[in-house]
């Protein structure tokens, strides 16, 4: 019997080790299968309502022959944050200092006076606050560069003593000598302008604790939580388990990394010895079990919670108000990640071998999840909101039905009954399911085949249609010579465009291939487009240039790998108006129009230049922009694209393309992108004002992560949201919360990384604005080198964010 594994603990065997009610045997199952998917060996979780805790639980391992409870304790990540600003706001109420006292003074009136800052933005560190460092608008910005705490030791320590200094020594004076290096070099932002995620910053605020007391942050801390109880939360060791009932710590890892322990050498354990434990409890170092963690937390929820206070209602109210440089319904409080205008707050966490959440929900639903192993999905509110939609006492969700027993085949209604989503569909269901969805008045908007644990399933969007669409779809199966494009073509004759076009192959063997096609009738719109398709063409070499011809606008850009080689399939069209030309705007009483043909490279990450075509192409078929990042604190998150003012794209480091009057291209395709790529392209071209028609996820063997081809419309008017990276548990929590909103889903991509199945989303919002607010935010204490997610700071948007 083959099992996976990781360090020997099985994930297959993740099974609920406590007893519980019956009713939440598939609110566990859920996150279970989570785990599995992930790859996650342990987990504990503990959920309250109205502030009485209704269920706990352990799943999985803590190591070899141990089980996992929810009384064990795990590494909290960036949740510890949280507990430093109560800390913090302690010692206000106590009148030690004021949120606007300052930290760094060259003449020795700041809180640190044995730091004297010094450099290109001396005058700037002088004007930081605790209210800054709290908040996160110090200056320091992890996002810009590389986050300051994983800086080495030999470079933080002053040149005069490198020498002499053993590495002892190094360590051990490790994040002194880094608070003075950091003072002396630039900030990032001014203080108090914007929000710019920092470790760093908690970390100099664990030494203000330490300075004010006179006790280590590590001991101190234990004061500040028992005055709500008999609680336990310590700081973490680098090696070592301090609680009998610690959990061990699992990553996967391909490559060996520095240790920053003395003599140690390169390690291939990041989360044993790849980064410091000791003296980070004030940003991510410190160890609880949820089943406390969630009672101490809750301490802060003025409206249900009935025990001793830990702080004074006004303190917490400070804690959850919302900064002066933010708006909108969600920001970054003081050691809160706050939203729904602060009826829910939290924080979440991640670091090599830990990922954490705690939220307290509007819902009256508070809860706290920790893992002992890195998620590749680190949206674990996302997951549980969707496993408490199993729960007959949870009523917030509603518009789901499973389609299967075995928790993955789901179908979604919108709450206006315009949009139903189908997940995970078996694709020998899919012929009954359409005949089923047309009769009752739906056609087919989106199409995705996706090839997972030997078995083929099919993601489908469904639009109502109110405008009686002439519609069909087909599935050609193991056929990839000229015959499926003279029967592609035929339909085209036949007055039936492409409207999408998924490829899937089997990713083992690559001896199967599944194409699926949605067919529309065409609408005469004062002309009638020409379309072609050319289906399945080698492509020989990454130097030479793709043989194919291109008659109008590339409208789908279809890259796979069969058979050992790689094939792309291309889908343009082309506008025959009645007019000789289209004309596209005025520049002194001259005419202007565009190419209709163009050689595509074989790397098709040139513009293509063509006719325009129907603007009510694009009517279903848009782009939406943005995980968790970044966000508040971990968690991801949906993002929009904008058009941004003069001055943000003069602070940004995306800049508008430019083009020749004559030249700008009507649609921009790209293949080959990596996610970061992707992420940087959909911005770029919503500057441009271009919106996103077609994107696919795809793998080949030459490179590591997953690969992205994409096309962009300048008819594409509007603006657009994205998800990448969901599992789809979190997804479904997504498609579930924005189905009551107008901001229709138009494409759903699966694809598996790693072994894990994931979802990527496009949604359509409104259309582009002369002006944008963009995000600063960031989160989490995680190993420079193996940040998974989120990975580009985009701007955010509240109604659709599932965190």
């Amino acid at each position: 019997m083959c099992m996976t594994t990781i360090y020997s603990v099985p994930i297959d065997l993740c099974e609920s080790n406590e007893d519980a009610d019956g009713s939440l045997q598939r609110f566990d199952s859920i996150i279970t299968d989570f785990m599995r998917e992930q790859r996650i060996p342990g987990g504990s979780i503990a959920v309250s309502y109205n502030g009485r805790v209704i269920h706990r639980q352990g799943y999985g391992m803590i190591g070899c022959g141990e089980r996992c409870l929810s009384t064990s304790y795990y590494r909290i990540a960036s949740i510890s944050k949280t507990i430093t600003a109560i800390a913090m706001m302690q010692l206000i109420e106590q009148h030690k200092l004021h949120l606007n006292d300052r930290i760094f003074c060259r003449k020795g009136k700041g809180i640190l006076k044995n730091f004297k800052p010094a450099g290109p933005s001396v005058k700037a560190l002088e004007r930081i606050t605790v209210q800054h460092l709290l908040e996160h608008s110090c200056g320091w910005d992890r996002e810009t560069g590389v986050d300051p705490v994983y800086i080495p030791p030999q470079t933080v320590c002053p040149l005069g003593d490198q020498e002499f200094k053993s590495q002892e020594e190094l360590f051990t004076n490790y994040h002194v000598n880094l608070i003075q290096y950091m003072i002396q070099q630039r900030l990032d932002f001014k203080p108090g302008t914007r929000h710019g995620y920092s470790n760093f910053g908690y970390l100099v605020l664990g030494h203000v604790i330490e300075k004010l007391t006179g006790i280590p942050y590590h001991i101190y801390i234990h004061d500040v939580i028992n005055k709500a109880g008999d609680f336990l939360v310590y700081e973490g060791d680098e090696l070592h388990r301090l609680h009998p009932n610690e959990v061990r710590y699992f990553e996967n890892s391909d490559s060996t990394h520095p240790s920053i322990l003395p003599y140690n050498g390169e390690i291939w354990t990041m989360q044993y010895g790849g980064f410091h434990m000791q003296g980070t409890g004030s940003y991510g170092g410190l160890v609880a079990s949820p089943l406390q963690l969630l009672s101490l937390l809750s301490t802060l929820d003025m409206k249900h919670w009935k025990g001793n206070r830990i702080l004074s209602e006004e303190s917490i109210s400070r804690m959850l108000a919302c900064p002066k440089f933010e708006k909108g319904s969600e920001w970054y409080g003081l050691g809160l990640d706050v939203e729904d205008e602060g009826q829910t707050w939290g924080h979440t966490g991640y670091m090599d071998g830990t990922t954490t959440t705690f939220r307290r929900d509007k819902s009256g639903y508070s809860w706290v999840l920790l893992f002992n192993a890195g998620a590749t999905d680190q949206d674990l509110d996302g997951l549980i909101r969707f496993a408490l939609s199993s729960l007959q006492l949870s009523s917030n969700l509603s518009g789901l039905k499973y389609m299967g027993e075995n928790v993955r085949n789901f179908e979604i209604l919108s709450k206006d009954g315009a949009q139903v989503y189908h997940i995970l569909i078996p694709l020998r269901d899919v012929d009954g399911l359409a005949c089923a969805m047309k009769s009752k008045g739906y056609y087919m908007q989106d199409i995705d085949l996706e090839e997972y644990e030997n078995e083929y399933y099919v993601n489908m969007i469904w639009n109502r249609n109110e405008a009686n669409v002439d519609w069909f779809y087909k599935i050609y199966h193991n056929v990839v010579d000229s015959s499926t494009e003279e029967d592609m073509n035929n339909h085209i004759s036949n007055g039936f465009r492409i409207h999408m076009l998924s490829i899937c192959t089997d990713a083992m063997h690559q001896n199967d291939i599944y194409t699926a096609v949605i067919y529309m009738r065409q609408h005469d719109i004062c002309g009638q487009f020409t379309q072609r398709i050319t289906y399945m063409r080698e492509i020989i070499s990454e130097q030479s240039n793709l043989d194919l011809q291109s008659h109008g606008d590339v409208i789908i850009c279809s890259v796979c790998f069969y058979l050992e080689k790689m094939y792309v399939s291309i889908v343009s069209e082309k506008f025959d108006s009645k007019t000789d030309n289209l004309l596209l705007s005025n520049n002194g009483g001259k005419k202007r129009s565009y190419p209709t043909e163009v050689m595509c490279s074989q790397k098709l990450n040139i513009s293509i230049h063509g006719t325009k075509h129907d603007p009510t192409y694009g009517t279903n078929m848009d782009s939406r922009y943005g995980s968790h990042r970044t966000s508040n604190s971990d968690r991801v998150r949906k993002k929009n694209i904008k058009y941004c003012s003069d001055d943000e794209v003069n602070n940004s480091s995306i800049k508008p393309r430019n083009f020749d009057v004559g030249e700008k291209p009507s649609t921009w395709v790209r293949k080959d992108m990596s996610e970061d790529e992707f992420l940087d392209e959909l911005r770029l071209q919503a500057l441009d004002h271009y919106g996103l028609i077609f994107f696919q996820i795809y793998k080949i063997p030459q490179r590591k992560n997953m690969l992205i081809s994409a096309v962009w419309s300048k008819l594409k008017v509007n603006e657009c949201y994205q998800r990448i990276g969901a599992s789809r548990f979190s997804f479904m929590n997504e498609l579930m919360e924005s189905s009551g909103e107008i901001t229709p889903l138009e494409r759903i991509r699966a694809y598996s990384e790693d072994g894990v199945l994931l979802f990527a989303g496009i949604w359509t919002a409104g259309k582009f604005k002369a002006s944008c607010k963009k995000s600063k935010r960031g989160g989490s204490h995680q190993s420079a080198k193996t940040i998974k997610r989120p990975k580009k700071n985009i701007p955010a948007l509240r109604h659709l964010s599932i965190d």
